[in-house]
């Protein structure tokens, strides 16, 4: 009994994670390509769609807009919008967070990675650095010899941001997306298997 027990949860351990993953996979792309269809078909007669052109469609109309905000006029048109959003009290709020996100995962800190441990009373923590200059931030926050270290939640969407003095953090010889890894999931594997 105990070894079908083990055989099964050794089944799930394999089977959970693929599914998970291929659900998500599957859930974004049905979602993004229902989207893009409604526009679409808004434009094109039915009988021209197919399936993955609102994908096609939502790859193309990003690099435009990516090559349109290079142009100065355009992208003060942008500006303008987005300081228009920047009034309203809702649309500010969920603006400004996926405007966060984005800026921090195409940064240059995001891509090169910046995985840094830094100790507090009861331990040691893993985190990304987010700012190495607190500059900017309103009085009181931060300063020049602080950074911004970001800790995300272990199987949780969402964190903590740590103001810490810069001479007590320590950086971390591995990528992003590892030191992600590890603290997303709680180092619970205990293999050093992640790339």
């Amino acid at each position: 009994m105990a070894k079908i027990k083990t055989i099964f949860f050794n089944g799930l351990k394999v089977l959970v994670p693929l599914l998970v993953t291929v659900l998500l996979i599957y859930w974004t792309f049905i979602g993004f390509e229902k989207f893009f269809k409604s526009v679409l078909l808004l434009f094109i007669d039915p009988s021209h769609y197919f399936s993955g052109l609102g994908w096609i469609a939502a790859i193309i109309l990003t690099a435009l807009l990516g090559l349109l905000v290079q142009i100065p006029f355009v992208l003060k048109g942008a500006d303008k919008l987005k300081n228009q959003l920047l009034k309203l009290p809702v649309i500010k709020t969920l603006y400004r967070m996926s405007s966060d996100i984005m800026t921090f995962l195409t940064k240059k800190e995001m891509r090169e990675g910046k995985i840094v441990k830094f100790k507090t009373p009861i331990g040691s923590v893993l985190g990304i650095m987010t700012q190495d200059q607190l500059s900017d931030l309103p009085d009181g926050i931060g300063d020049k010899k602080e950074v911004a270290v970001y800790v995300p939640m272990s199987y949780q969407i969402g964190g903590f941001t740590f103001i810490v003095p810069k001479d007590s953090i320590e950086i971390l010889d591995i990528s992003v997306q590892k030191g992600i890894a590890l603290t997303m999931t709680a180092y619970i594997s205990g293999k050093n298997t992640i790339d």
